[in-house]
């Protein structure tokens, strides 16, 4: 794998105050916090959000595992607000959840631009304005937050635990905690 291109949760937060847009609040914000490839957001559909019982089917790509995930509490709210602004324009002959202004299913291509758009504008290193930084950024940010690499494999729905492991070498916050802990040791202590 390549170097893992991913942004603070600051420059994350920066990204999203840049958005005006109800559609592209929800959008990134389920790439954000589902790690969704640009592809994999342009598969979802109207039908793989379950408002009533806090739920998203996600289809995964590259040899991921689809399936059903709790729906973050800040993207149910975009969500439900985008379809409702979609109702009112008489959403009826799409089934794909993110539309495009043309009202034709947002492709990677459209994902892309925008996502560039938003991360210039929050002023993101050159090097990482690409929207599968988020998906990096999610899985870093979640391993600094304590989540174990089991947790972090199932959210972003690989097979194989070494594809997780990455991000569990960027990140130092429990090297760093065993390191202290072992450095306190009466054992060590008498060096």
């Amino acid at each position: 794998m390549d170097e893992v291109k991913f942004v603070t949760p600051e420059l994350v937060e920066a990204f999203f105050k840049k958005i005006k847009s109800i559609r592209d609040l929800a959008l990134f914000s389920t790439m954000y916090y589902y790690g969704l490839r640009a592809s994999e957001v342009g598969l979802l559909e109207v039908e793989h959000i379950d408002l009533d019982n806090n739920r998203i089917f996600i289809k995964a790509l590259k040899g991921g595992i689809s399936g059903q995930h709790l729906l973050n509490p800040q993207v149910k709210r975009y969500i439900k607000s985008y379809l409702e602004q979609e109702r009112l324009r008489k959403r009826t002959l799409q089934k794909a959840l993110f539309l495009s202004q043309k009202d034709n299913p947002i492709t990677s291509t459209q994902v892309y631009r925008l996502f560039r758009h938003y991360a210039k504008k929050a002023k993101f290193p050159e090097n990482r304005r690409h929207p599968h930084v988020f998906r990096h950024s999610i899985a870093v940010h979640m391993a600094e937050g304590g989540f174990d690499i089991y947790n972090v494999k199932e959210h972003l729905r690989h097979k194989k635990i070494e594809n997780t492991l990455v991000y569990f070498q960027i990140t130092n916050r429990t090297r760093m905690e065993k390191q202290r802990e072992m450095f306190n040791s009466p054992m060590l202590a008498r060096i």
